[in-house]
């Protein structure tokens, strides 16, 4: 027996130990590797929760509506009528907003945290119908279920009546929109400002 060389079937005192060792620690690290990846992001889960306030504005809110409809025209030009952004060019003033929101048309605002996000109006109308006017919600905030709250607000409003909207004709995300809500196309030709009319109807009446 030389020295330096251990005899056949026989280990060096202690090799087997420390590399079981190092098996076990590298099995309990890959672990507990396999388990952070797993775990869910606790962060985007905040980041992603709503606490929506809808609320009813009137005139001393006209600075709020006005921030609101401005950025909407501003920011998505072509999802509205021309009427509409001629109603702004009719002047910009307190007095003619105070007015727009002390009429019989009702205006909510939806907010998170203090934080505007969208607008809508319901306007009574001479049929007995009640029209969705001025619907908007911020671009970053699409997709969260915000729209359909600020619908629903419009068809509380409405109670038994059906409800009617004007929609851009090419704006096909705010088509398929209206149709998940219950909406059908009133008519198949756009009117002078390329718009189609949606209608629901009254709770328990057909669509005929």
């Amino acid at each position: 027996m030389g020295f330096g060389r251990t005899p056949v079937g026989r280990r060096e005192p202690g090799v087997e130990s420390r590399r079981h060792r190092r098996l076990r620690r590298g099995r309990r690290g890959g672990g507990a590797a396999r388990r952070a990846h797993r775990r869910p992001p606790r962060a985007s889960h905040r980041a992603t929760a709503m606490n929506l306030a809808v609320e009813a504005v009137g005139p001393e809110d006209w600075r709020r509506w006005r921030e609101l409809r401005l950025r909407a025209l501003a920011e998505d030009s072509a999802a509205f009528a021309r009427s509409a952004h001629g109603w702004i060019r009719g002047g910009d003033t307190e007095e003619r907003w105070r007015e727009r929101l002390a009429g019989d048309d009702r205006f909510f605002i939806a907010s998170d945290r203090g934080v505007d996000l969208g607008i809508v109006g319901a306007s009574p109308r001479g049929d007995g119908s009640v029209e969705l006017i001025s619907m908007w919600v911020a671009g970053t905030r699409r997709g969260r279920g915000i729209g359909r709250i600020l619908v629903q607000r419009v068809l509380e409003v409405a109670q038994t009546r059906p409800v009617v909207l004007r929609v851009m004709a090419d704006n096909a995300s705010a088509v398929g929109f209206y149709l998940a809500m219950g909406f059908a196309f009133d008519g198949a030709v756009p009117d002078e400002e390329g718009t189609l009319t949606m209608r629901r109807p009254a709770p328990g009446l057909g669509s005929g």
